[in-house]
């Protein structure tokens, strides 16, 4: 080898074996020792080395490429296309920064190459380097100044998912769609999605005043939700009181948010009567009775505890059944067409597909329902059918099954309720396809052959506008016709409030009084003559909804003069009620304070439904004031401990770092790309399952700023995001050496931050270290094991480090370790299982593990090929 063939840059020197870089003395000494793999190198190995090929674009090209860029920047950010998605702009930033990087380090070296840089050369410099630093600055904007990537319109209170803490939470938009943005103390900042169409939430024209109740049982003392008695600060009396008779069920719902199922216990009839007493104190002469469970009708003394309600001053017994013993019990039947004025039948219908059946009820059923619903139109009882939905299941169904209804002269109406997540993990994927009023009213729009229009829905007036919306439609001699054709109810909600059900007098009297306002003559010219009133059976409709009409045609003649007459039978008006119930997801306290559907407690307390639900279903049933379901704690000990662990976590990974740092040979701006690379790839990759959950808000830039990350594909990321780096600036030398032992370090004190934070924790355990978290459940200590695997990595990696033992391997040993360790360790998580019945996480970690085994074989036949190389010039 000549002298002209050695390309010493330096006194740097690049090792045959492991392509490391070593700096020396220029010349170098006659053999010298690799930093990295230990070998030692002769002379004219170490010498013979190939110049960087530069592969970076021309001078001109980087010119141009950089000018376009900073035009394209400026533009985005002066029109706002970066702001307004903030999660495009992030990634924009991060491949053009490296890319711009490498461009000025060729730019850089093209001049010195040819010695005093010209003024044309040092603008084209100053240009690269301007972009390249104002994409970092971007960056940061983007990531800790950027404009808000929703619009604030309101705030309440709601829960922490987790612990069930009452936190404050913003409502925003984003878009059409409505989420409340929380903030636990304890588990940080969290988005919960809540409504679909913003112009359909919190429509208060619809509100009116609220009815005292005429018994209270509780005084406030800690806030909404946890006086409830109810309290006198609740706003709204009893509209439906609901007695859970038995916890006892012939099916076992997956859906069911009381948990019911076979053997369950039941009140006994001395409870079921003194609940019922209550709720006749608590309202006189209460509107709806509802019989509920589990299934009521296996109570075995229903027939006791029916006939106890009908003999009390209640308008309307409920009995809320699934059906299926009314399909094959005659006598029960007969029990309740004994007094089939004054009941009602609240059956549970979710459509006619027995995969729907299968996945709500765990049974297919569907064959068993159509029985009984026949046999109840049989007898003559008044129905209510009861459709659970879910947006990718049953929601196109919502047309067929109104139609069928409306086909039934004894089927009243139709009670659509969208699925609530009460007592289970949800993920965001499933959340953000919650099935919302607006959707329901949609689909009825799209489904049911032009019957309905948007402006035939409306809130019910008596509770919160976010609780029910209905419509009623007409079911005369013609086309069935919603009322809001007829009436506008927006216009005399005073006429419609504090009450869900009227009696054919009453009916009269309210359309006396609409037409009265609109300045009709009652019983003269504007509808046919009065006549005489019938029986006082109840008729348990309201004549609302939307925006009316200016005449009264044919079917509004006829709805008017039946009324006026108090001829009007339940079956003539049909009741569309859409119901939104609360879980800790979508908890709103102002609802809470207006609800009107109440559970009725033996110990004479009563309780908003979807308060008792989410937070009281467990508590004790005695007569002091209601234990709630758990305590909010919000332990600013432990925030701060939190916050100190988290901290420690990133010094104890900078001091190790210090102690395994080896000189690689970099320059600043070498450094500063990997580690941007680092950076970027780590944030990326963290959010990614996040990101493909719900990839429209991730680019709108709502999951990019919310909570929610993962250490697994975060290490992922961050390793890719290096390696693009370096592949970007043409560096070589292995790097993650350094790095291995750090990181493993920092995240094992950081798992013992989630241990005292509460979060990241296991499935339940009987195991006697099973530790009870803010759920008050013994559970698997997640936490711990993976802080202890961390920590065992870490000191092997360390032996390794020292022994020269896999040298440019570590990172990606380490990586396939825990993906490994990952994988096995699921089953015990309460994470949602997809497909083949595994987690998103061993999903991950099967398709990583075989990327880094290839990795691991690439590099290290590379490194095999330049030791045999080596061996045969000798």
């Amino acid at each position: 080898m000549t002298d002209s063939a050695l390309q010493p840059v330096d006194g740097k020197y690049r090792c045959p074996h492991c392509d490391a870089i070593n700096f020396t003395a220029v010349p170098p000494p006659e053999v010298l020792r690799c930093w990295l793999c230990t070998n030692s190198i002769p002379r004219e190995d170490m010498l013979e080395v190939v110049p960087r090929k530069e592969t970076s674009l021309s001078q001109g090209t980087v010119f141009g490429l950089t000018t376009l860029m900073l035009v394209v920047t400026l533009i985005a950010v002066s029109f706002g296309l970066i702001r307004s998605m903030p999660g495009l702009g992030v990634i924009f930033l991060f491949l053009l920064t490296p890319a711009l990087v490498r461009a000025q380090i060729k730019t850089r070296r093209e001049s010195q190459a040819h010695g005093q840089m010209t003024r044309w050369e040092e603008i084209k410099s100053f240009s690269t380097s301007f972009a390249a630093t104002l994409g970092v600055l971007v960056l940061v904007s983007e990531i800790f100044m950027a404009l808000r990537d929703y619009t604030f319109i309101g705030t309440t209170e709601s829960l922490c998912p987790e612990c069930l803490a009452l936190v404050p939470a913003k409502v925003v938009t984003r878009g059409k769609r409505v989420y409340f943005r929380k903030r636990c103390p304890t588990h940080g900042v969290r988005e919960d999605f809540v409504c679909s169409d913003v112009a359909h939430y919190d429509r208060h024209e619809f509100s009116v005043p609220g009815r005292k109740s005429e018994l209270y049982g509780t005084q406030p003392e800690k806030g909404c939700p946890f006086d409830c008695g109810l309290c006198t600060e609740h706003e709204q009396h009893t509209c439906v009181g609901l007695v859970e008779i038995t916890a006892s069920c012939n099916l076992t719902c997956p859906m069911c948010y009381a948990g019911s199922g076979p053997g369950g216990e039941h009140l006994s009839l001395e409870e079921c009567t003194r609940a019922i007493d209550r709720l006749v104190a608590a309202e006189g002469r209460p509107e709806v009775l509802q019989l509920s469970g589990g299934e009521p009708t296996l109570h075995p003394q229903f027939a006791e505890v029916f006939e106890y309600a009908c003999a009390q001053p209640i308008d309307i017994v409920m009995i809320n059944t699934n059906g299926i013993r009314l399909a094959n019990d005659t006598a029960l039947l007969d029990l309740l067409a004994a007094e089939r004025h004054r009941t009602e039948i609240y059956f549970q219908f979710d459509g006619f597909r027995e995969s729907t059946s299968q996945h709500l009820r765990g049974e297919s059923i569907v064959d068993a329902k159509l029985r009984a619903i026949e046999k109840l139109g049989q007898r003559g009882l008044r129905t209510t059918l009861v459709t659970t939905l879910q947006g990718d299941l049953n929601l196109d169904e919502v047309g067929p099954i109104t139609q069928f209804a409306l086909e039934r002269p004894w089927i009243t109406g139709v009670s659509f309720q969208p699925a609530t997540y009460s007592g289970r993990w949800v993920s965001p994927k499933t959340l953000e396809r919650r099935v919302t009023f607006p959707d329901v009213i949609e689909a009825l729009v799209e489904q049911c052959d032009g019957l309905f229009e948007t402006g035939d829905f409306m809130p019910l007036p008596c509770a919160h506008p976010n609780c029910h919306t209905l419509s009623y439609v007409y079911r005369g001699t013609g086309r069935p016709t919603p009322v809001a054709r007829f009436i506008n109810a927006a216009e005399h909600l005073d006429l419609l409030a504090n009450g869900i059900t009227f009696n054919r007098t009453r009916a009269r009297e309210l359309i006396e009084t609409y037409l009265g306002r609109q300045g009709c003559c009652v019983g003269g010219n504007c509808v046919p003559g009065d006549s005489q009133p019938q029986n006082d059976t109840v008729l348990p409709v309201i004549t609302t909804a939307g925006a009316g009409q200016g005449g009264l045609d044919r079917e509004s003649e006829e709805f008017f003069a039946r009324a006026l007459a108090e001829q009007l039978d339940p079956e003539d008006v049909f009741r569309i009620t859409i119901t939104s119930f609360l879980d800790a997801y979508n908890f709103d306290v102002r609802r809470v304070m207006k609800c009107c559907i109440h559970h009725v407690l033996p110990s004479g307390h009563i309780i908003p439904f979807c308060a008792y639900n989410v937070l009281y279903r467990e508590g004790e049933r005695s007569t002091q004031p209601l234990t709630r379901k758990r305590q909010p704690r919000m332990s600013d000990a432990m925030n701060w401990a939190y916050v100190g662990v988290m901290v420690s976590a990133v010094l104890v990974g900078i001091v190790i770092s210090r102690w395994t740092q080896q000189p690689l040979g970099l320059s600043v701006g070498e450094r500063f790309g990997i580690t941007v690379g680092a950076f970027c790839g780590a944030m990326l990759g963290a959010k990614l399952p996040f990101a493909m959950e719900n990839w429209q808000s991730f680019l709108e830039g709502g999951l990019w700023y919310a909570s929610g990350k993962t250490i697994v594909l975060g290490l992922v990321g961050g390793y890719l995001g290096v390696e693009v780096a370096k592949w970007s600036l043409d560096v070589r030398v292995k790097t993650g050496d350094s790095f291995a032992v750090p990181v493993a370090a920092a995240i094992a004190v950081g798992r013992f931050g989630c241990f005292v934070g509460g979060c990241c924790y296991g499935t339940p355990t009987n195991l006697p270290w099973g530790v009870k978290f803010a759920d008050g459940v013994a559970r698997h200590p997640t936490q711990l094991y993976e802080a202890a695997f961390h920590a065992t990595a870490a000191v092997v990696l360390y032996a390794l480090w020292r022994k020269k033992i896999f040298p440019g391997q570590l990172i990606k040993l380490y990586i396939l370790a825990y993906l490994v360790y990952r994988f096995t360790t699921e089953w015990i998580r309460p994470e949602p299982h997809m497909w083949l019945g595994l987690t998103g996480y061993q999903w991950a970690a099967a398709v990583c593990v075989p990327l880094f085994v290839w990795l691991w074989i690439r590099d290290a036949r590379r490194m095999t090929y330049a030791r045999w190389e080596t061996s045969a010039r000798a």
